[in-house]
């Protein structure tokens, strides 16, 4: 329900603010989306491993206020390093500055809520978390179509910050209710490093496996530096992006799950079942959603984009083979421990496929974008997979 009204708004959005305009809001999107892969040094995602179900509450208290006090601090900076840098720095679209300032303080509001929903996800309140994320799209989606008819593509960021805090708040009431009463309870020094480690080793396999989708659109800014092509392809992507979302939800459920499990055959068998069943669907949906792209292109985002069906059939593919091949192996892989291992592999990959986007935009245009991912994407599965085998057969041993 979140994704799809997330679409509906871009939707929405993409059909009433001007096409430069986009462009630029767009590229801003862009470059923050950098700062977005840091996820606060990984400290969010690295509650999911240490706040087991055998931590004491005042430990996950004390784990949960580290990762908000030195994760926000982390955003706050690099969002402000970034504003001015781009203001010294030649851009592509110089027009996009002013949407970098406008959204400064974003990155930190969104992970000050990303972190409290990890937190929810401790406490395995899944309904919660998922309603969350389900209450701020649909508040970034009202309150979008309100703002863009008088402020144009600006309203939409406006639209962003009330949803985010709304959805703060609400994250925020929750925590109090269930543990008002709990009283941080010091760490460890171990414990402590362990964690940072923990967040650190999460924080650069997210990072250079983020880079690479967002790796993409800079690229299409920086060597084709047309708003048309950027418009289209940012359109033609939308649709497509959401198939990974399937495997990603099913990982958000059984990440938790996983991580508490100590047998290697069972982890094995579940995780073979899981790759097995959403590879069937995954397949399943892109063959439909291929079939049906030049009709919903034009329905959903007007004749305007027509052009972009090309381009989208590629995106279809480069999808479907990350969300088949390497999102289960790169998110069990952190699960069980592996958080290192999927960092060395991510920073190799990255550097692959930002290597091959540059050979491959100059031979094949736009389209050379799918052609690298997939082989990055296919080269990094295979690592991943064996990696995994080898480390539950060790587990059984």
């Amino acid at each position: 329900m979140s994704k799809f009204v997330a679409l509906l708004s871009s939707i929405l959005i993409a059909r009433f603010v001007d096409k430069s305009e986009y462009a630029y809001l767009s590229y801003a999107d862009n470059l923050y989306s950098y700062i977005g892969l840091f996820t606060g040094l990984g400290l969010a995602s690295a509650l999911l491993v240490v706040c087991t179900p055998n931590v004491s509450l005042g430990k996950q208290h004390n784990y949960l206020g580290k990762a908000l006090k030195y994760g926000g601090f982390f955003e706050v900076i690099t969002a402000l390093l970034l504003c001015v840098g781009v203001q010294f720095i030649g851009i592509p679209f110089p027009e996009a500055r002013k949407y970098m300032w406008i959204l400064l303080l974003y990155p930190l509001t969104t992970y000050l809520f990303n972190t409290l929903q990890a937190f929810i996800r401790v406490k395995r309140n899944n309904k919660l978390y998922a309603g969350l994320g389900a209450s701020q799209t649909i508040i970034v989606c009202v309150f979008s179509i309100l703002f863009v008819l008088f402020l144009d593509a600006i309203g939409v960021v406006f639209a962003r910050y009330i949803a985010v805090i709304a959805v703060l708040i609400m994250a925020v009431m929750y925590i109090r209710k269930v543990d008002g009463h709990v009283i941080s309870e010091s760490l460890r020094r171990e414990e402590h490093k362990r964690f940072i480690m923990t967040g650190m080793a999460l924080m650069f396999a997210n990072l250079f496996s983020g880079m690479m989708p967002i790796n993409e659109a800079f690229i299409v800014n920086n060597l084709i530096k047309d708003e048309v092509i950027t418009a289209n392809f940012k359109v033609a992507g939308i649709i497509p992006s959401m198939l990974p979302i399937i495997t990603s939800s099913v990982m958000v459920y059984y990440f938790p799950i996983i991580a508490a499990m100590k047998n290697g055959t069972e982890i094995k068998k579940k995780v073979f079942n899981i790759a097995l069943i959403n590879g069937i669907i995954i397949i399943i949906i892109t063959i439909i959603g291929m079939f049906l792209t030049p009709f919903s292109i034009g329905l959903v985002y007007g004749q305007k984009y027509a052009d972009a069906a090309n381009i989208s059939y590629s995106l279809w593919a480069m999808r479907a083979v990350n969300a088949v091949l390497r999102m289960v192996p790169l998110n069990i892989l952190a699960a069980i421990g592996q958080s290192k291992f999927n960092a060395y592999v991510s920073v190799v990959t990255c550097v692959i496929h930002a290597v091959l986007d540059y050979v491959f935009i100059y031979k094949w245009g736009v389209n050379g974008i799918a052609y690298a991912a997939i082989i990055a994407y296919i080269i990094s599965s295979i690592v991943m997979w064996l990696h995994f085998t080898k480390t539950c057969n060790k587990q059984i041993i």
